[in-house]
């Protein structure tokens, strides 16, 4: 369902995305985070959501889920790092809600740092109880295409230099194989006096470009 959220309010706000009429990654980003958080707030009475244990909530202006004791935050990448993150390179938690929700985690759990490159033969256990971290960000990001494509991960977000103590990907949308018009027949013009037989293939509208949206 939150796959689905992303992608239909990605697709419509890139589809209307206007470099020339000023539009900056930026504002496309804030659009979208204010666009999910709207609709997320409509489905808080959603009986589907409710049954498998989500709540939605709504404070200081966040929109957020709950499922037990875990906190479910969503935060949209930054345009540069595209659909392959660098979780230490890409991310700064700037809000103080994101901050204090990672400093949650690692006053639960303090996980050892990881080196890329330098992975220990037997790495060794944090400290406390990773059965305590209760505070998820969800992050997602989209890509503007003719076809926009979408992916999401599931973090657990930390203070450390990492920015994660891990992170899992959701999905990850694949461009769709394009047909190869080459060798499509040449239309010859009408004969005088009949009624001309056009053959004329139209642009997509780029929201509708994935489907009936």
């Amino acid at each position: 369902m939150i796959q689905r959220l992303i992608s239909d309010m990605w697709t419509a706000n890139a589809g209307r995305f206007e470099k020339g009429l000023g539009d900056t990654a930026r504002s496309l980003g804030v659009q979208c985070s204010e666009n999910l958080a709207e609709r997320l707030w409509d489905l808080r009475e959603d009986d589907a959501l409710r049954d498998a244990g989500f709540i939605v909530h709504r404070r200081h202006g966040a929109t957020y889920l709950t499922f037990a004791e875990l906190t479910i935050r969503f935060v949209k990448a930054p345009a540069s790092s595209g659909l392959t993150p660098d979780w230490s390179g890409n991310f700064e938690w700037e809000s103080n809600v994101r901050q204090e929700a990672a400093e949650r985690n690692d006053n639960a759990y303090r996980a050892p740092r990881q080196v890329p490159g330098h992975e220990p033969l037997f790495p060794a256990g944090g400290v406390g109880d990773a059965e305590n971290i209760n505070e998820i960000f969800l992050v997602w990001n989209g890509l503007l295409e003719e076809a926009p494509l979408t992916a999401g991960w599931v973090t657990l977000p930390s203070l450390h230099p990492e920015h994660v103590i891990a992170a899992e990907a959701m999905w990850r949308d694949e461009p769709e194989a394009r047909v190869d018009t080459s060798d499509a027949p040449v239309v010859s013009e009408p004969a005088a006096g009949s009624a001309p037989n056009l053959n004329i293939r139209l642009k997509k509208d780029i929201r509708v470009v994935r489907g009936d949206r």
